[in-house]
C-alpha cells in the first residue's frame, strides 16, 4: 500500500512540475506596457521580436516602454494598427518565444486564464469560463464591420487589456474590455484569435 500510494505523489509531483514549466513559458512571452513607468496594459510575442496589443494601450504612443518577466526594460515601436479591432503589433529588438494561436472553434464551457497586470499587480493570472463566441460593435469604430469577440467571466480588469487568453496553453483571444455597472458581473470580453490572424496578414 505505502509504494502504490508513493507512485502516485510522485506522478502528481510530475505533473505539477510539467504544469509549472507550462505556466512559466507563457509568462515568458508576457510584456508589461508602461507610461512614464506606470503599468498601463500588456502584451505578448506573436512572434520572435513582434509583440501584439490593444490599440487603445498604445494610442498616441510612438516609443512603447516594454518590461518582460525577468525584470528586464526596453523599447518597442508601433508598426501597425487597427482601431476597428482594437489591435497594435510593436516591433522590438528584444526576443522571446511567441505564444501559439489557437486554430479551431473555440469550446463553449471550458477553463480559460487571463494574463495581465491589473491594478499593477504584475503577471496576475485569472481564470473563468468561456461562455460564447460573439459578434460585437466595435467600440472604437461603431459604424464599421463587426468584431469578433470571445465571452467570458474570467476576471478582466485595468491592466490586463492587451493581454492573452488562454485555453489549452493556446491563446484564444486577447483581453479588451468588460460591462461595468451595479446590475452586471462577470461579462468580460476578449478579441477573437481569427481577428488577431487577419490583422498580422
Amino acid at each position: 500500500m505505502f509504494l502504490k500510494k508513493q507512485t502516485k505523489l510522485v506522478k502528481s509531483n510530475k505533473e505539477k512540475m510539467s504544469d509549472n514549466k507550462a505556466v512559466s513559458s507563457v509568462l515568458n512571452s508576457v510584456v508589461i506596457i508602461k507610461k512614464n513607468g506606470s503599468i498601463i496594459g500588456t502584451g505578448f510575442y506573436v512572434q520572435k521580436t513582434k509583440i501584439i496589443t490593444n490599440y487603445h494601450v498604445t494610442e498616441n504612443e510612438g516609443l512603447i516602454e516594454l518590461e518582460n518577466y525577468s525584470g528586464e526594460t526596453f523599447i518597442g515601436v508601433v508598426e501597425k494598427y487597427d482601431i476597428r479591432r482594437d489591435l497594435a503589433l510593436i516591433k522590438t529588438k528584444k526576443e522571446a518565444t511567441p505564444l501559439k494561436i489557437y486554430n479551431q472553434a473555440v469550446p463553449v464551457g471550458v477553463d480559460a486564464i487571463a494574463v495581465g497586470h491589473p491594478k499593477g499587480l504584475k503577471y496576475t493570472m485569472t481564470k473563468g469560463v468561456v461562455s460564447a463566441t460573439r459578434e460585437m460593435p466595435s467600440m472604437y469604430d461603431p459604424d464599421g464591420d463587426p468584431v469578433l469577440f470571445i465571452q467570458t467571466d474570467t476576471a478582466i480588469n485595468s491592466g490586463n487589456s492587451g493581454g492573452p487568453l488562454i485555453y489549452d496553453d493556446f491563446v484564444i483571444g486577447i483581453n479588451d474590455f468588460k460591462f461595468v455597472d451595479r446590475s452586471i458581473e462577470g461579462l468580460n470580453f476578449s478579441i477573437h484569435y481569427s481577428e488577431l490572424l487577419d490583422f498580422l496578414l
